[in-house]
């Protein structure tokens, strides 16, 4: 009896510091960025055009279209450690007949769901390498402090932008979900995304001139009658500016809203989500070389014009390019929504449920060991003395 008590005391305390480990040790272990996310989205909205797509010439009215995006979250387990994980974003954006695929490559700490630096983490194109250490790609991380904003990388700019909880919680298909916001003015994009866009990075000095004439500004006929006055070296100088190409520069604008589950980071349905593109000229070192000619010159009579107007196109803002306006499918948000409660519902058995069963029956067993209430052998009997015999007569 005494062993038995021991031994489920053993048992008991055994099963206890296994219940006091598992959320700490255990459960990170088994609640990691599965090698088997596949998370599918489609989104349905409109396309607005601003210039001819072909020739870049602006259009007398914006061009509306119907445009719906198919998005497929994917882990890449060929490339994936038990401590990253490579993750593929990749959608086609149909707009009108025609269709155009982007992927996006995410390198995440399985742990935390955040980004780490790696070979394999691209925007667009392989050669794209990114940099998003320390930052989040697929939305707030699973467990998300609603009192902190956390820092979304946005490709198209190549920095962060904090998405922060926008103070509403709902009921989705049963799925309690948090909604999460984004929100970024018009940002100059990084080079290197729109190069892997294909967006020309510069225009000739001669489409600038014929752009400006569209609109009302002959810089022709202005560069000519201020070429009357130049010296030959100026004149020389002119003619090297206006050799050269009008560089672009181009710019991105995101408004988002997310309903995320929180205890997996799942995004279960995107509300509504705007994302503006938009370019300038930069007209910085074409009026840099402009500038000390104008001064040298004051009294030309394009001078005062061409500085007036130098200011102007310099300060001048961004144009609309095309933007993109969508919100997530009914179909969509109800798939999403399953594989969310699904997901938090392991959690919670894997985070709770365990560590408390286990708890419980450590304490029953140790119990057990304490109460001693066990049936207890009957004590052997003892052998009776034998009497004093009588002897007969």
């Amino acid at each position: 009896m005494r062993t038995s008590r021991i031994v489920l005391l053993v048992i008991g305390v055994i099963v206890l510091a296994v219940a006091a480990i598992w959320r700490p040790v255990v459960a990170p272990q088994l609640t990691k960025l599965p090698a088997s996310l596949n998370i599918r989205y489609q989104f349905t909205g409109s396309y607005t055009g601003y210039v001819n797509q072909a020739t870049g010439v602006r259009l007398a009215a914006p061009q509306n279209l119907p445009m719906s995006i198919d998005r497929q979250v994917k882990a890449v387990p060929a490339q994936s450690t038990s401590s990253e994980l490579v993750v593929s974003d990749a959608s086609t954006v149909a707009i009108g007949p025609g269709k155009t695929p982007q992927i996006l490559q995410y390198v995440l700490n399985r742990s935390t769901a955040e980004s780490v630096t790696s070979p394999y983490a691209y925007a667009l194109v392989p050669g794209n390498v990114v940099d998003r250490t320390g930052s989040y790609s697929l939305g707030p991380p699973p467990g998300a402090d609603t009192s902190r904003s956390y820092p979304m990388w946005v490709d198209e700019i190549g920095k962060t932008v904090p998405i922060t909880y926008a103070n509403a919680t709902r009921t989705v298909h049963g799925v309690a979900v948090q909604e999460w916001q984004l929100n970024l003015a018009a940002t100059p994009m990084a080079a290197s995304f729109a190069s892997a866009m294909h967006l020309p990075p510069t225009m000739s000095f001669a489409e600038f001139e014929a752009r400006l004439k569209a609109q009302g500004t002959d810089l022709a006929l202005g560069l000519k009658i201020l070429s009357g006055s130049l010296t030959p070296a100026e004149k020389a100088s002119l003619a090297a500016l206006t050799a050269k190409p009008i560089p672009l520069q181009y710019f991105y604008a995101i408004t988002i809203k997310l309903l995320v589950e929180p205890a997996s980071g799942t995004i279960v349905d995107t509300l509504t989500a705007v994302r503006a593109y938009s370019v300038r000229p930069d007209l910085g070192p074409f009026a840099a070389g402009l500038t000390p000619m104008l001064a040298a010159h004051p009294s030309n009579l394009a001078a005062a014009p061409l500085a007036d107007g130098s200011k102007k196109l310099t300060a001048a803002p961004a144009q609309p390019l095309y933007t993109l306006t969508f919100h997530q499918t009914a179909a969509s948000v109800t798939e999403t929504a399953g594989q969310a409660g699904h997901n938090a519902n392991l959690l919670r058995i894997i985070e709770q449920w365990i560590p408390v069963g286990l708890g419980v029956i450590g304490l029953i067993l140790a119990g057990l060991a304490f109460t001693g209430r066990w049936r207890r052998e009957p004590p052997a009997a003892k052998p009776a003395r034998p009497g004093p015999q009588k002897i007969g007569v």
